[in-house]
This record gives C-alpha cells, structure tokens and sequence, in this order.
C-alpha cells in the first residue's frame, strides 16, 4: 500500500504499522461492499457517502473518507 516508505529502512515496528493500516483498509473496504450489496441506511456517513454521486464507483475514496473521520476523531478526543 505504501511502496515509497521501501527507500527508507523498515524496522519491525514499521512493519507492524503498515500490516495494521493495510487491516484496516482492508475491512472498511468490505463494510463498503457489503454496504453496496445488501443495501443500510442511509442517515449514517457510509450510507451517505455511497449515495453521494461525488463518490459513485468510488470505493477506495469512500474508504479514505471514513479512515479520515475516524482517525480526526481519534485525534480531537486525544486532545480534548
């Protein structure tokens, strides 16, 4: 998923975060698809975002939507 972090030295830990980003990806991608296949709702942001035509076709920048409401999330209770 992230071929240019290889130029630089990858240690266990980075590893670790790229396998762990590539899970997440991965399962919210099929939340995507079977949002897409067995039809939800429509009030809550993966339904909205599905039916947006911004976003039609468009799973991967569906994907990167809701990873980046999640982690501003994440971040604004850290803070807060």
């Amino acid at each position: 998923m992230f071929p240019e972090i290889l130029k630089y030295a990858v240690n266990s830990a980075d590893r670790r975060m790229v396998r762990n980003i590539n899970v997440l990806h991965g399962r919210v991608c099929q939340m995507i698809r079977d949002r897409r296949t067995n039809g939800g709702s429509d009030t809550d942001l993966l339904g909205i975002l599905t039916k947006d035509p911004l976003f039609e076709g468009d799973d991967l920048g569906i994907c990167e939507e809701i990873l980046t409401f999640f982690f501003a999330g994440q971040k604004t209770l850290q803070v807060t």
